[in-house]
């Protein structure tokens, strides 16, 4: 006995032709997706055969299509960067740190806070947290030098190691105050320190009766420099013709103080020291003559020339500002400074130095390159400075950029590594590796421009690098 709806659908064949036709329809409706589903596509099909197969060699191909894949990725900023380590890669000669090392001065428990090279070439300056004024006599490394090259290769392998102690040949007490910041006039009987209490102390330095020693005496104090107990001297100058001095606060980075001469007289000076009296001292208002305004978020690096008539002033910027300094006729009164050039720059400049006779001038920026720019241009009539070359040099930011007193090189800092530049062209001669531990605080050139003095961050130690 069958169902009777199973019985009208056999016996009306409309109904029976309908179901026939709709079961046909989702059948192939089914398998069509299937089908689609299972259909591997080429690149499918490959990978699967060569994982059935297990053959190692199709999988090192594929992890080769993968890193391929992977260098497609990569951004521009890396594909820039390998591109400029290649840029970068200089065929130099091999540095030996035994060969160029001179010597070190051990510091001991106080820390360098600034170096400096009396204008005469003989001594190095060495401001301490302890509160002293170091003076190291430039010519006892020349000396260790001459002796250490004169000696033999077979003398050194029979002979023990013996390590030179370098002794400061004069030493001076600050007091109470720590001397940050350290600056010579051109002729090095001024010597400005920018100190810890907030204040400029300018000093005198006379050669001693003994050779080779100098007698300090403090002239005047500067106090009150900035008022607001945050503020502190970020760093000071003095222009080499002593006409002038400047300061700049470590929180007031938009400003720079300008000061006029300090007129004490010496002989008075001297005997207050013998008599053990406190040296004059000046508020900060009375001396002040100007406040220049940058109107930058930071001033980071300030240079004078060595004829006491511009000044430069990197900012947080990439523009370098070079201003003039004038006097007035007949008067020993400074104008207010005036911007005359701009250095245009594509990154912010981190350091920058004028040549000895000011004809140029090299800076340094946070993308690792260098300028060198001639200034020798007439100004007055609005003409621009003229670039005479740019180099990239690193990867890294530049911290320090310093041309030598003979005008025929260029050390230029990268972290703890020293590229040393023929300025002429600009091409690297020698990169000195790993001269301190972590990188380099402070670096200065001896006067003959043969010595490098270097202090790193933990500036318990200064030390001196051979370089011609």
């Amino acid at each position: 006995m069958t169902h009777p709806i199973i019985d009208q659908i056999l016996q009306d064949p409309k109904i029976l032709y309908t179901l026939v036709g709709v079961f046909i329809l989702v059948f192939f409706t089914i398998l069509f997706f299937v089908f689609k589903r299972k259909k591997p596509t080429k690149k499918n099909s490959n990978k699967k055969t060569t994982n059935n197969q297990g053959n190692k060699k199709a999988k090192s191909n594929q992890n080769r299509n993968n890193n391929k894949k992977k260098k497609g990725r990569q951004t521009k900023k890396e594909i820039a960067e390998k591109e400029i380590e290649e840029e970068i890669e200089f065929d130099l000669p091999e540095f030996q740190p035994s060969q160029h090392l001179v010597g070190k001065i051990k510091m001991g428990k106080f820390e360098v806070n600034d170096l400096q090279i009396t204008p005469d070439g003989k001594s190095i300056v060495v401001s301490t947290s302890g509160g002293n004024l170091k003076f190291y006599s430039v010519s006892a490394f020349h000396e260790h030098l001459a002796e250490k090259e004169s000696t033999s290769e077979s003398k050194k392998r029979k002979t023990k190691k013996k390590q030179k102690t370098f002794v400061h040949h004069t030493i001076y007490n600050t007091g109470y105050v720590t001397p940050n910041w350290l600056s010579f006039s051109s002729g090095g009987k001024q010597l400005l320190c920018g100190c810890s209490d907030c204040s400029l102390i300018l000093y005198s330095i006379k050669p001693s009766e003994r050779a080779g020693r100098y007698v300090v005496n403090p002239i005047v104090q500067v106090k009150n420099i900035y008022n607001h107990v945050l503020y502190s001297i970020k760093s000071c100058k003095i222009s080499p013709k002593g006409d002038f001095s400047i300061s700049v606060s470590n929180t007031k980075d938009s400003e720079i103080d300008i000061y006029k001469r300090f007129r004490v007289d010496t002989n008075s000076i001297e005997k207050q020291t013998q008599d053990k009296k406190a040296i004059p001292t000046i508020e900060g208002k009375q001396s002040r003559i100007y406040t220049l305004n940058t109107n930058s978020i930071e001033n980071k690096m300030i240079d004078i020339s060595s004829n006491s008539e511009l000044m430069a002033i990197a900012t947080a910027t990439s523009d370098v500002r070079v201003y003039s300094i004038t006097k007035e006729k007949n008067a020993d009164k400074i104008n207010r400074p005036k911007k005359i050039m701009s250095l245009t720059h594509k990154s912010p400049v981190n350091y920058l130095n004028f040549s000895k006779d000011t004809k140029y001038i090299v800076t340094s920026t946070s993308k690792g390159s260098i300028k060198l720019w001639d200034l020798d241009v007439k100004w007055k009539l609005q003409e621009d400075p003229r670039l005479i070359y740019e180099k990239k040099i690193s990867i890294h930011p530049l911290s320090i950029s310093l041309i030598s007193p003979d005008q025929e090189l260029i050390a230029v800092v990268e972290q703890n590594n020293i590229f040393i530049l023929n300025l002429e062209n600009g091409e690297p001669l020698l990169k000195m590796t790993n001269i301190v531990q972590n990188s380099i605080k402070l670096l200065i050139w001896s006067l003959d421009s043969k010595l490098l003095i270097a202090v790193g961050d933990s500036a318990k130690f200064v030390s001196v690098w051979k370089v011609k």
